[in-house]
């Protein structure tokens, strides 16, 4: 039926199933009514935002904030994937980009881009048409020293990845061998990028930065050249493959990053309580709160001698 395949394509799972047992005519004067009705009133009454890039999304929402979900074509990542795998395996001894970051700059790249593009006195994963694209699997301390002087110049987005289902691999450091890996039994969340948006908070407010927040699921590569527990704590990271795109959300105003508050998160609560809702400690666990202060989706005030955070 018509209707089953918008609601397919739009995403929307909350339209009645009743309606696909209706004729395709009812199903036009239903979308044509469905034309007529407020943006707002529309946003209340099927639960779904609007993305100029993405299209109509099913609806994420807390306190009024509306996640925009971007649309992933797999074929093209998948292309992306083998391309950077390929030269990976070229670079062997060298000091070669890891697989991660040259994927995504491969997949965000649209035709006419131009990759590792000198600004001024930085370097940009891709410039384009639609400013300048930053990959950014770490170092976010270090990009946020770049970015005022970027921003003056170019739209700029960020691109946030966060490994959803992960595979560790662990590496001998002597012979170089690798082991048959195991599922780790984590499960990634768009929360866990809130340690690293707090370096980019400042920003949040300017018209032309935006964030991507991009869930896959893949693979992580380790050596065992730390300590303890044979030689795992403290070990290096060696590089991360996606296999799986899962989703890509885009943030671009304050009220989006209320979305970013974990499932099952009161509307009041203390910093220990929320290090078990996002499982941080510390240093992840002061930034994530701090973020979330300064974005105005927290309200923090103290009782009885502890800080107790309130969601509005």
């Amino acid at each position: 039926m018509l209707l089953k395949q918008l609601r397919t394509f739009f995403q929307i799972s909350e339209f009645p199933r009743a309606f696909e047992r209706k004729s395709d005519g009812i199903c036009f004067l239903f979308l044509s009514l469905i034309s007529l009705v407020p943006y707002p009133l529309f946003q209340t009454l099927f639960g779904t935002a609007f993305c100029a890039e993405g299209g109509f999304l099913k609806n994420r929402q807390r306190n009024g904030a509306y996640m925009c979900r971007l649309q992933i074509d797999a074929a093209r990542f998948e292309r992306a994937r083998s391309d950077a795998e390929k030269r990976s395996r070229e670079s062997i001894g060298t000091l070669g980009e890891k697989v991660l970051h040259a994927t995504l700059k491969n997949y965000f790249s649209d035709a006419g881009d131009l990759q590792e593009q000198k600004i001024g006195r930085y370097v940009a994963d891709i410039f384009g048409k639609r400013g300048i694209i930053e990959i950014q699997t770490g170092g976010y301390a270090a990009l946020k020293k770049r970015l005022p002087s970027l921003l003056e110049q170019y739209p700029v987005t960020v691109v946030c990845p966060v490994m959803r289902k992960k595979e560790l691999f662990w590496i001998d450091p002597v012979t170089g061998a690798v082991d048959k890996g195991r599922r780790s039994p984590k499960t990634g969340r768009l929360c866990d990028a809130l340690p690293e948006l707090f370096y980019l908070s400042e920003f949040c407010e300017r018209e032309n930065f935006k964030i991507w927040i991009f869930l896959y699921d893949g693979r992580e590569y380790k050596i065992r050249d730390g300590w303890g527990n044979g030689g795992k704590r403290g070990a290096h990271r060696a590089d991360r493959v996606p296999l799986t795109p899962v989703d890509l959300y885009e943030f671009s105003v304050s009220d989006d990053f209320a979305a970013l508050l974990p499932p099952g998160c009161p509307d009041s609560f203390t910093g220990e309580q929320f290090s078990g809702l996002i499982s941080k400690k510390g240093y992840k666990l002061w930034a994530s709160l701090r973020f979330l202060t300064e974005r105005g989706v927290l309200r923090r005030e103290k009782r009885n001698r502890t800080y107790v955070y309130t969601v509005g």
